[in-house]
């Protein structure tokens, strides 16, 4: 019973990111022609992070998770034991990719990173000055 209620889990979330992905594309679709060329832009940006954000969910979350429940019908423990660590790594990375995709994707962000991390050129003016110690 706890694998039928978690694969029926599984598929809902899966559904549900292809549900968020369509809608997306579809308000893009619709309203393309009412918006102002900047609003399209900035549009098709969120379009493309939300995409990406969906598809590292289900790569580094969702496949990972029923990859385990149909392995787990093999009892094969030490299969069983490396799929289970592999979710683990994947799973702390996910957060990280979405950040560094959402950074790259929308160009306003990439902008803020890049200029917030970018050395700055600074100007050094040497200036030559001589101090005498002596009393005169």
């Amino acid at each position: 019973m706890m694998i039928v209620m978690s694969s029926f889990y599984q598929a809902t979330r899966v559904g549900g990111f292809l549900t968020i992905v369509y809608l997306n594309l579809e308000v893009g679709v619709k309203y393309a022609a009412a918006a102002s060329p900047t609003e399209v832009r900035l549009h098709k940006m969120l379009t493309k992070t939300a995409i990406s954000n969906v598809i590292s969910t289900l790569v580094c979350n969702r496949i990972p998770v029923i990859l385990f429940y149909l392995i787990s019908f093999l009892i094969n423990i030490e299969l069983l034991n490396l799929v289970t660590n592999f979710m683990s790594c994947l799973a702390s990375c996910e957060f990280l990719i979405d950040i560094l995709m959402t950074m790259y994707l929308i160009l306003p962000y990439r902008r803020f990173v890049v200029n917030l991390l970018a050395r700055q050129k600074s100007t050094v003016v040497v200036i030559s000055s001589f101090l005498s110690t002596r009393s005169q």
